[in-house]
């Protein structure tokens, strides 16, 4: 961020050049991964001193410490987040989930395919965003992989071909 205020590319105190983050929903993740993954990964988000509930016909059901344990680490293993290069983090969800946003709303600002808050004209809009956060393509559909929780570029792909008739093509 330095380099980029001190080459001029880039002005931490220019409103006009900030886009609002915001998270990406659960739908939006949902267009790349599995709900199960995405309900997994908010589980294995929530910190261990917090209590989980599991869902019971009679209402919800307070579980044990130990069984927490037993839970978090099956799901870690079943979604790939106890091979070592991903780790299961308190909050992990959240900060990944606002990655994906970041990158959603880069993509379709560029490409005009998103109603941005602070509604920017056609020749405001800009040609490049810098997100530096994103990039994280290497999870899957229903799996972490090489240190990404969600698929930012992917959920930022499906969203825009969802809103529009853009093609993506691979050279």
């Amino acid at each position: 961020m330095d380099l980029l205020e001190t080459t001029g590319l880039w002005h931490s105190a220019s409103e006009q050049d900030l886009l609002p983050v915001r998270p990406a929903t659960l739908e939006e993740l949902g267009l790349v991964h599995t709900a199960d993954y995405i309900a997994a990964v908010q589980s294995l988000s929530v910190p261990d001193a917090e209590e989980l509930f599991i869902a019971a016909q009679d209402g919800d059901e307070r579980i044990s410490v130990t069984q927490q344990a037993a839970i978090k680490a099956q799901l870690a293993l079943k979604y790939g987040f106890a091979d070592g290069d991903t780790p299961a983090l308190p909050g992990m969800h959240e900060v990944s989930a606002r990655i994906a946003g970041g990158t959603l709303l880069a993509l379709s600002t560029v490409m005009a395919y998103l109603k941005v808050e602070h509604a920017l004209r056609k020749m405001e809009r800009p040609l490049h965003v810098f997100h530096p956060a994103g990039g994280l393509h290497h999870a899957w559909a229903e799996r972490a992989s090489g240190f990404c929780v969600y698929n930012d570029t992917a959920v930022a792909i499906a969203h825009v071909l969802r809103a529009s008739e853009a093609k993506v093509t691979v050279h």
